[in-house]
This record gives C-alpha cells, structure tokens and sequence, in this order.
C-alpha cells in the first residue's frame, strides 16, 4: 500500500505519464502488497500454522524491512543516476516488480519449510517500500492544483479498492492452497510490467503551488500527522491477530479473509466520501470522530464475541482509517510542503507505524501472562495499551497543533 514520499531526481525529468496508466499500475501492485501487507497472515496460519504470537513476529519483520526500503529508496535513485547514467526510474521500477514476482514463488518451491516465508516477506516489503515512493512521483510529476488533487483522490480510491479485491482472490484458495496465492500475486505483479510501456522515462517535474489557505490548516495538519501513524499501528497491531479472531469465533477459514476484508472496504467508502464531499474541511469535529471510531472499531475487534460484533468493529475502524489518512494527505498537500517535510517525516512514523502495532500485540499478550492468575486477558490488555497509545498520540497532536499558533 503507497505511504512514502515522492522520489524526484530533479535533473532528469520527463513528460507527465498518462493518469490511466499510473492507475492501473497501482491496482495491479496494490492487489499484490495487499495480499502480503495485510493477507500473508491467514497464508501462515493456513500453510504453516501460526498463531498469533508468529504472526505478530511476522508483521514486526514485515515493518521493520518496510522502513529502510522507503527511505532508501531516494538515494539509492541519485547514486544510480551517477553511476550508471542509461539506467532510467522506469528500467528500475521494471527491474523491482519483475523480481518481486519471482519473490513471489519461492514459497512454492520451496513448499513445507516454513522458515522461507520470513525472508520472502522481509524482502518483499522492502521492495514495496521502495516501489511506491516511485510510483508516487509518476503521479504527482506534472500535476498541481485540482488536477493533482483529483488525482490523488483517484489513486487512494484506486490501491484500497485492489485490498478488498485481494480478500476475495484469497478466500477460495486459503483453505487448500494458501501458498498458491503468492505465486498468483507474484504472477500479477511482473505482469504489471506491461504497463510500464506507457511510463515516460522519468517522472515529470514536481510543480509547487502556492496558494493561501485558512490558518486552521496547518493545525489540522500537525494533528493528523500524528494520527495518522497512531491509526497504522493499530491497523497492524490487529491484522496479525484477525486469523486468530475469526478462528476463535468459528468462521471457516475460507470466509475468514472475506470476513477480514471489511475493514478495507468500509474504508474505500470512507476515501470515497471524503475525495468528493469537503463539508469535513477545516472542522476540528473530523479529528473527533476519526479518531472515535477508530478506537471503539478497533476495541469491538479484539473484544468480538459474536460475528456480528466483529464485523461492526472492522466498518468502524475502516472508516476511521480512511478518515484520518484521507485528512492527513490533504492538510499536508494543501499547506504545502514550504511549511512541511511533504516526504520524510509522513513516510518515517507511517513505517514505525507498521512496526509498533505487531510490537503493541505482542505487549498485550505478554501482559496478559504476566498477570495470568488475575483474569487479564490478551484483549483487554492489547485494547488497554491501544487506548494508551491513541491518547498519547492525541496529547502530542493537540501540543504540536499549539506550537502551530504559537
């Protein structure tokens, strides 16, 4: 899923590349890094057997590798442009999905040693953290104003729909040949490349727009610039655990990732709602409920005793994602990245992000051993420590929204 910054080498630009084919090349990959990101958890479960505790080991390995991957990525472009003049951005994204997709099917052929699934996943995210900083320069170079907000919107509408479409890719193919759908995503992904024909050879030329705006937006924009990592930690604080939930509520495993998949589709909805109603701009309400309904989703998730329970839960937290991400990209492409680090700071507490939440599961089970004689359990303390974190984060964000002013 795209989280990093634009990567621009400033002397070496092209034409803008056609909208359609930043897009379609965006679902094409989102279906794959959703699958990984967010799916490889039911594969484990499911081919090797993990639980809860594995998989949160898994997403701490699957954040941890994102970080350098997207950081990475902008020098390692400049180095390469010195080094090795011909090379193009397009040849280097052509290289990256092409040995993504063959990543993809060394689980296969290396089938019943569980052990493989670790570095394909390492490597994969790395790769992914690296491929969308590229792929956001295709989308950004050359557009301003309405033109790059529309397109912005369309390409959030456009990677988050591709994780709901992964759910149902997976859901017949988990029970029986979970390792089957990282070949198929692998598939998918090199063949991607196709529409790499229609990518100029450089992104265009990023086009900085001035223009005033109401001062309430730049405090609106320190608070969701910490919102935003809050609300990714949670995220991947409860994708590790869903296969357990759903398992301990008797879904069938082939129900379960179309059941998983909810979050994500409340979610488009909320992108949806907020790329073309602008009745949330400036409202210091949208922090409110953003971040009320991610919190009450995310407690009825680790807390369901019912399936209808925790298909509430995961609406809600969608909507609290798509909410607080889609104000955050806002607030910061409407301040303009004079006055913020449009790139780093974003893309650094998003990858933390991906680390945290497996790291705040795994807390959460540890507390609850610690104290296991005094009826903690797992939940309630993963739910405890989530509560914290969010408030944390909401103290931080009102200070820096009062440094703003200041």
């Amino acid at each position: 899923m795209p989280h990093a910054g634009p990567v621009v080498d400033p002397s070496r630009v092209s034409a803008r590349t056609p909208l359609w084919s930043v897009l379609v090349l965006t679902w094409l990959c989102s279906l794959t890094s959703g699958t990984v990101v967010n799916g490889v958890y039911f594969v484990a479960k499911s081919a090797y057997g993990f639980g809860a505790v594995d998989n949160l080991l898994l997403g701490l390995a699957l954040g941890a590798a994102y970080i350098p991957g997207a950081l990475l990525i902008g020098p390692a472009l400049r180095r390469l442009a010195r080094r090795v003049p011909w090379l193009t951005t397009r040849d280097v994204l052509l290289a990256m999905v092409v040995v993504m997709g063959a990543v993809g099917a060394v689980p296969v052929l290396m089938r019943g040693s569980a052990w493989v699934i670790w570095p394909v996943v390492a490597v994969l995210s790395a790769m992914y953290g690296a491929q969308w900083p590229i792929v956001e320069s295709y989308l950004s170079g050359g557009r301003r104003g309405d033109t790059l907000r529309r397109a912005v919107g369309s390409f959030n509408i456009c990677w988050a729909s591709a994780i709901v479409a992964a759910s149902l890719l997976m859901a017949p193919l988990i029970e029986k040949h979970p390792l089957e759908i990282l070949l198929i995503t692998g598939v998918v992904q090199a063949g991607s490349a196709i529409f790499l024909r229609w990518f100029a050879p450089y992104p265009a030329r990023h086009v900085e727009e001035s223009h005033p705006h109401p001062p309430v937006y730049e405090r609106l924009l320190a608070v969701f610039r910490w919102l935003l990592p809050a609300s990714y930690v949670l995220l991947y604080c409860l994708a590790p655990m869903l296969p357990d939930i759903t398992a301990g509520l008797g879904v069938h495993l082939s129900w379960a990732t179309l059941l998983a998949g909810t979050w994500a589709l409340s979610r488009v909805g909320a992108f949806t709602l907020f790329s073309y109603w602008g009745g949330w701009h400036g409202r210091w309400r949208t922090p409110i409920w953003t971040t009320a309904a991610l919190l009450v989703g995310f407690g009825l998730c680790v807390t369901a005793s019912t399936v209808p329970a925790l298909i509430g839960g995961l609406a809600l937290f969608g909507v609290g994602l798509g909410g607080i991400y889609s104000a955050a990209l806002y607030y910061a492409m409407e301040v303009g990245a004079a006055e913020v680090d449009a790139g780093g700071v974003h893309e650094a507490l998003i990858g933390v992000g991906y680390s945290v939440g497996p790291l705040l599961g795994l807390s959460g089970i540890g507390v609850a051993r610690a104290f296991s004689g005094e009826s903690v359990t797992s939940q309630g303390a993963t739910l405890a420590l989530a509560c914290a974190l969010v408030g944390l984060a909401v103290v931080v964000a009102w200070r820096a929204a009062r440094r703003v002013d200041a």
